[in-house]
């Protein structure tokens, strides 16, 4: 199985995968999943640039999963959306 899910550049996790993201996270939720990728967004305005999406990765690798890729990451003040159609594109290369 593999696990997706969506952050807002506001660390605002996406409404289809919100409950079932932080279950896991919060260890209420034993999910067997053998690979995953994180693309977080944010903003490098900010000191904590993309700082969720790093915690979400730690967090689900100390879970046992096996990342695909390195994390990306999108600026929202640097062109994130070609950040994230080039780790698009190399997410479905692997899966």
């Amino acid at each position: 199985m593999q696990l997706v899910t969506m952050l807002t550049n506001r660390g605002l996790i996406f409404k289809l995968n919100w409950r079932l993201l932080l279950d896991i996270l919060m260890g209420k939720c034993f999910i067997f999943f053998d690979r995953y990728s994180v693309f977080a967004l944010g903003s490098s305005n900010y000191p904590n640039f993309c700082a969720f999406g790093h915690y979400v990765d730690d967090h689900l690798k100390d879970l046992g999963g096996k990342s695909i890729l390195t994390i990306g990451e999108g600026d929202e003040l640097n062109g994130q959306d070609e950040s994230f159609r080039e780790w698009a594109k190399n997410v479905f290369k692997v899966i």
